[in-house]
């Protein structure tokens, strides 16, 4: 009885030992954000409508999905840093299958993001549960990006 009494306390505290979390902080962009709307010089695009797109934030890697019908989706890579009023996005990243800005490595066009150069978007509204953030590019467009926490 006591045999197995320690084997279940050894059991327990391995189970509480694992952690998803260093130090038990994951950040204030942990998890899934619902882009729930964006503008181009202040107008939504007219391909806007149909996309459904998420951004996920775990440690430094950040994954765009873009949801499509029949239960399709596509998803790309890339590394993220933040400062008090900015996002840097970088999908520069490669394989050796891959080369930067292809497959998993290119986010959805509609973004307006480049594959060459890290994204600075700097925030517009920063709320635990809502984010807003601007991108202006070098050709002039500006980007408006609208997200929700999805939980």
């Amino acid at each position: 009885m006591k045999r197995t009494a320690a084997i279940l306390l050894t059991i327990i505290a391995m189970c509480s030992w694992s952690c998803t979390q260093n130090h038990g902080h994951i950040g204030r962009l942990f998890g899934s954000w619902y882009l729930y709307d964006m503008t181009v010089d202040g107008d939504t695009p007219d391909d806007f409508d149909y996309a459904e797109l998420f951004w996920s934030f775990q440690s430094d890697v950040i994954r765009v999905t873009e949801r499509f019908p029949y239960h399709v989706a596509g998803k790309s890579y890339g590394t993220w840093t933040e400062t008090e009023s900015t996002l840097t996005l970088n999908f520069t990243h490669s394989d050796p299958s891959h080369p930067a800005g292809t497959h998993g490595y290119r986010p959805p066009e509609i973004l307006g993001f480049n594959c060459t150069d890290p994204i600075v978007l700097t925030y517009l509204e920063k709320e635990k549960n809502t984010m807003t953030l601007e991108q202006r590019r070098a050709d002039g467009k500006t980007y408006v990006y609208f997200l929700k926490r999805t939980h």
